[in-house]
């Protein structure tokens, strides 16, 4: 997760290390729900192709 920019990184410790819903992820961060979804789409799409890359 090193890779990624700080605000992604963040979205996916919240919701996948600490177990919180995208409702109170939301609230920490002070985004809103839909914000929350798309920046842990985008991360976990870029953590993807980042191991893609390292296997090539």
């Amino acid at each position: 997760m090193d890779g990624l920019e700080a605000d992604l990184r963040e979205v996916l410790e919240l919701r996948l290390l600490h177990g919180y819903s995208v409702a109170e992820t939301a609230s920490i961060l002070g985004k809103t729900e839909a914000g929350v979804y798309a920046g842990q789409y985008r991360a976990l799409y870029e953590l993807a192709r980042q191991l893609d890359q390292d296997q090539t």
